[in-house]
């Protein structure tokens, strides 16, 4: 589990994808496109990195825009 800068609720389960809580609908939001997660952090831009077994690192920006390739 991680908390980011904002007090929202990160996980990645077992099926080793990233979802942040929806405090609105009280559920986990899965994010589409990234299958094998096993890090999340928060920069000081408060943008987010998550870190994969296989595929890499995403950026994951404020228009949440996925970028790879790190």
């Amino acid at each position: 589990m991680y908390a980011d800068k904002e007090g929202g609720l990160w996980i990645i389960p077992t099926d080793k994808k990233p979802y942040k809580f929806n405090r609105d609908l009280q559920t986990f939001e899965a994010l589409p496109g990234i299958n094998d997660a096993s890090a999340i952090f928060q920069d000081s831009d408060k943008e987010y990195w998550i870190g994969t077994y296989s595929t890499g690192l995403y950026h994951l920006n404020r228009d949440r825009d996925y970028k790879t390739g790190y």
